[in-house]
């Protein structure tokens, strides 16, 4: 760049400014200027009465969109960003400057695609009838202490002994191990002599039975731990349902992020072509004037081409988001309902301070809450079941008999014997000499209790980084955000003075175009800082064990109470 000092003379009818001072010249010098003194300069002819080098005053007028400003001689002024501001066109500063955000009644909340995911998402209904099939096991195990009607009849019509018996009773096995039965049966006719137990009196028989374990079976049996491990299976449906909601839930808030993001990124480029678009008519006029060259209209022109593709990609990249959001957002029917344009909140919830985050009280709190860490308590309370057979395998069977029966009606010579009351009493026993089923099985149970306990541990370390990770991606987006909006309003500000310089003559559009550019990438970036922030909230709270849609309606009541005037709002 190259700065010419004349003088005053050597100007004759021109308009005259004032001579720079020192500390000018110097500060021009230091900005790679060459100043010649007035004295070197050949004696330029005084220029013709009727050239016309300045604006008129009415196509100043239409150019700046401002009363032209007289200055008086010798005068420098110094206005302020403020004066410099009101001279841009309110049409350049709506298209830079986004307005304030307004409430927009018809907006999709977080809340609302969490609340669509509690109420219709595919996977978390098949989880919650995981209770149905829970219960449908335990009531399949209590059908073991069911009340069982027996009943039988047999002939033996033919042949040398001719006999017909017949019986019915009911049965049941009594909780703590043992066999209940009790009936009728009658037997006519001949019988084998050694099968005399089968017949009875004219009028019958009735019977009661009842055996008893005294060692293996007594405290435990299989039956019973069916039931217990079934009742233990009906609980781990809560944990396992609570796990898919914060999982899902985890993801729909990302989406929904990623979406309102990308609406924003569009809205963002959106502004970036409004300018040019804007500045069709601006640039014809200074054409006009002869202050622009035809170049930089057709410039302008490829540069609306290059910003019309760039709305076409984030319109695509916002219905993808769309598309990606409607796999969480279900309406009554539980149909995926692609979101509208207008659903489109207007910025972004207000952000919290987060730099004070305790992380070891997030850590315990998690440890508390999350899910997994219930599931695996449960899944050891079921091996434990097992095991506890397995020791009781141990001992040998020792078992109780009794049988009480009396016959009824009339006797005769054959069967005089029938007619006392009869009891049977006994012990029966049984052991297992190398117990291989018993200690096979404690040892089994002990390695998956190892299972158990190492899996409990690798879970509890990855809660606990998962939680740190979540903190430190929380406070580094925060800073970020709190760099990019000093930054962005400082670009914004020198995009607005470098409008009113291209207005002016003063810049050329391709440096304009660079700060545009500039301000526009900046604000994508402030933009995407937020959706990593709030996307980090969403995991840490999902980190914690919170309730997805507790901790969404909390966003919607946050009260902005240091508002920064950020470019999305």
């Amino acid at each position: 760049m190259c700065v010419v000092v004349v003088s005053n003379a050597a100007l004759g009818a021109w308009q005259q400014p004032p001579e720079p001072t020192v500390p000018q010249v110097q500060n021009l010098q230091e900005q790679g200027a060459v100043v010649v003194p007035a004295e070197q300069l050949p004696t330029a002819p005084a220029p013709p009465a009727n050239t016309n080098l300045k604006l008129q005053p009415q196509q100043e007028d239409r150019i700046l969109g401002q009363p032209r400003q007289l200055l008086e001689p010798g005068v420098l002024p110094d206005p302020t960003f403020e004066e410099l501001q009101s001279r841009l066109p309110e049409n350049l500063r709506q298209a830079i400057e986004e307005p304030s955000p307004e409430m927009n009644p018809t907006a999709l909340t977080l809340s609302d695609v969490i609340a669509s995911v509690y109420r219709a998402y595919p996977t978390i209904e098949a989880v919650r009838l995981q209770r149905q099939v829970a219960a449908g096991d335990l009531q399949t195990s209590w059908g073991e202490f069911d009340t069982k009607i027996l009943a039988e009849t047999m002939s033996e019509p033919t042949g040398f002994y001719e006999n017909y018996r017949n019986g019915i009773g009911v049965a049941r096995n009594t909780w703590w191990g043992g066999y209940l039965a009790t009936g009728y049966r009658i037997g006519r006719g001949d019988f084998q002599p050694w099968y005399k137990e089968r017949e009875t009196l004219d009028g019958g028989e009735f019977k009661l039975a009842y055996i008893q374990p005294l060692l293996q079976g007594r405290d435990i049996d299989p039956r019973r731990v069916a039931i217990f491990q079934n009742r233990i299976a009906q609980q781990a449906v809560e944990p396992q349902l609570q796990v898919e909601i914060l999982q899902t839930s985890f993801a729909a808030a990302s989406i929904y992020w990623d979406w309102l993001a990308a609406g924003r990124n569009l809205r963002v480029q959106q502004q970036l072509l409004a300018l040019a678009r804007q500045r069709v008519e601006q640039i014809r006029e200074l054409i006009k004037a002869q202050r622009r060259a035809k170049v930089d209209e057709l410039f302008n022109d490829v540069l609306i081409a290059q910003r019309v593709t760039k709305v076409i990609e984030a319109e695509q990249k916002l219905q993808q988001a769309t598309f990606k959001l409607a796999l969480y957002l279900r309406d009554e029917q539980g149909l995926p309902l692609v979101a509208d344009t207008t659903w489109l909140p207007s910025s972004f919830p207000p952000l919290s301070d987060t730099k004070d985050l305790n992380v070891q009280q997030q850590i315990d709190e998690a440890l508390d809450r999350r899910p997994e860490l219930v599931e695996l308590r449960l899944q050891s309370e079921h091996v434990q079941w097992d095991r506890r057979w397995a020791q009781n395998q141990t001992r040998g069977r020792l078992d109780f008999v009794s049988e009480l029966s009396q016959d009824v009606g009339p006797t005769t010579s054959k069967n005089l014997d029938k007619q006392q009351f009869e009891g049977e009493f006994g012990l029966t026993y049984e052991y297992p000499w190398q117990l291989r089923k018993a200690r096979g099985k404690l040892r089994s149970t002990a390695a998956k209790l190892q299972q158990i306990d190492q899996k409990s541990r690798l879970t509890m370390d990855k809660i606990s980084l998962e939680v740190q990770s979540a903190v430190v991606a929380l406070q580094r987006s925060q800073e970020v955000i709190e760099q990019l909006v000093k930054v962005v309003e400082t670009q914004t500000q020198v995009l607005e003075l470098q409008e009113i310089q291209f207005s002016t003559g003063r810049i050329d559009l391709i440096e304009l175009n660079l700060q545009e550019q500039l301000v526009t990438n900046l604000k994508m970036d402030l933009i995407n800082a937020q959706r990593d922030w709030f996307t980090a909230l969403s995991h840490l709270a999902t980190a914690t064990g919170l309730d997805p849609l507790e901790q969404a309606l909390r966003l919607e009541t946050i009260p902005d109470v240091n508002p920064t005037p950020t470019p999305e709002k």
